[in-house]
């Protein structure tokens, strides 16, 4: 059953239902708000009842609802961050934050693996400009930044949560025991997370913030990196997920 009527299950089982031991049976839920819907972060929950013993467990459902794709009309990223399953606090609710360190920030110039392995990182959120972006990680030699890129994304998928990338694009790296950033390249522009290193204004182009699931639990070793590629100060331009690190101060 779902309790909210933005969503929507898609292909309806016939019901009642009977399964055999380690036996499942599968359904869809669509997010399906009108257009006149109140923008921001819409919850719901399914939950299968049971004909004997107790009910099965509720799952939590999200969906966003955004005004529109001008700048002005974008979702601000603490609502990005709240539909996504998210609990950080980025600051403040509005679309453009305000300047210096708030919320759960905090301030690196860079990044070191924390386990041997790979390192995660991948695109959850864009609402930005339709054009070409690349993004991925760089180390520095002789005082310059080597970029080594590891993914892109297309026009069409500029203003939707978890978007789609070109297909060459990677989920992680191996970054060895460096130090290393990451960046990110749009339009004739490339940004870092190493504010010393963006040039001209404004210099800086991305928040860090520890990553926390529901409840403020802190995620080990994980952490929410937030680019805002004009200076207009919203920070939700890309969004991305980075773990396996721990920051260098």
């Amino acid at each position: 059953m779902c309790c909210s009527d933005l969503f929507k299950i898609v292909d309806v089982p016939l019901l009642p239902v009977v399964l055999q031991p380690s036996a499942s049976f599968s359904f869809s839920v669509g997010f399906q708000p009108a257009a006149d819907a109140e923008p921001g972060v819409h919850h719901a929950r399914v939950r299968l009842v049971r004909t004997e013993d107790d009910d099965g467990p509720p799952c939590d459902l999200t969906g966003l609802v955004t005004k529109g794709k001008e700048p002005g009309d974008e979702p601000p990223l603490q609502q990005i961050l709240d539909a996504l399953g998210y609990d950080v606090d980025v600051g403040g609710a509005s679309l453009v934050l305000a300047a210096g360190m708030a919320g759960d920030q905090i301030r690196t110039p860079a990044f070191q693996r924390a386990k041997p392995g790979n390192v995660g990182y991948y695109l959850i959120a864009r609402y930005t400009a339709d054009e070409d972006s690349l993004f991925g990680y760089y180390v520095m030699k002789a005082g310059k930044p080597v970029l080594r890129g590891i993914g892109s994304a297309s026009k069409g998928h500029s203003q939707t949560l978890n978007p789609e990338l070109d297909g060459e694009s990677q989920a992680s790296f191996d970054p060895g025991d460096a130090a290393f950033g990451v960046y990110l390249k749009s339009g004739r522009r490339t940004l870092y997370s190493d504010e010393s290193l963006n040039a001209g204004a404004p210099k800086v182009a991305a928040r860090v913030y520890p990553l926390r699931s529901r409840g403020r639990a802190l995620v080990p070793d994980a952490f929410v990196v937030a680019f805002d590629e004009d200076g207009d100060g919203d920070f939700q331009d890309h969004v991305f997920m980075l773990w396996n690190v721990k920051p260098v101060q």
